[in-house]
């Protein structure tokens, strides 16, 4: 699957919430075609795979094989989704927090209190939850202010548009 540059409307019932998901994603996570550490020092690349041990990785990647691993990435996420959430879910509430736990992580997520007050229905909650994850190792980062605000964004109700990922009500 190569995801292309045309127009998404995220929420759209006729596209499937992985296509959607990784529309929504790609401009947060950027491309890299050699492995480097991510701000939260991890070993990363293409679109934000995180190298697993022993995991074999030909470099330079290509994009095709980027997208490839980053859905690859988010069946695991959606699968950590459907397990950890025991409310039914909108379509962007479900693209917003496939976002979230393919940045943050599983175990972040499944201890996390935005979970809690999800599974407890308290969604308008949820969304100012999103706003406290926007550090790495200690660090306020402009870039997960920037992706927290569109998750939040996305998740209260919203479009998005490719250029400049920005909602679009």
């Amino acid at each position: 699957m190569t995801v292309n540059k045309e127009f998404v409307v995220l929420g759209d019932v006729n596209c499937d919430v992985l296509t959607q998901a990784t529309k929504f994603i790609l401009p947060f996570e950027g491309f890299r075609r050699y492995r480097y550490f991510c701000p939260a020092g991890l070993i990363t690349i293409g679109y934000g795979h995180v190298i697993r041990p022993r995991e074999k990785i030909e470099e330079p990647l290509s994009k095709e094989k980027a997208e490839k691993l980053l859905r690859r990435d988010l069946v695991r996420v959606k699968k950590q989704l459907d397990q950890l959430v025991e409310v039914e879910l909108t379509i962007l509430q479900e693209i917003a927090l496939l976002s979230f736990i393919f940045n943050v992580g599983g175990m972040a997520f499944q201890r996390s209190t935005l979970r809690q007050k999800l599974n407890r229905d308290m969604h308008d909650e949820v969304v100012n939850e999103f706003y406290r994850w926007v550090k790495a190792r200690g660090r306020k980062l402009q870039g997960l202010v920037r992706r927290r605000d569109a998750e939040a964004k996305l998740y209260a109700e919203g479009t998005l548009i490719d250029e400049g990922c920005l909602p679009v009500y």
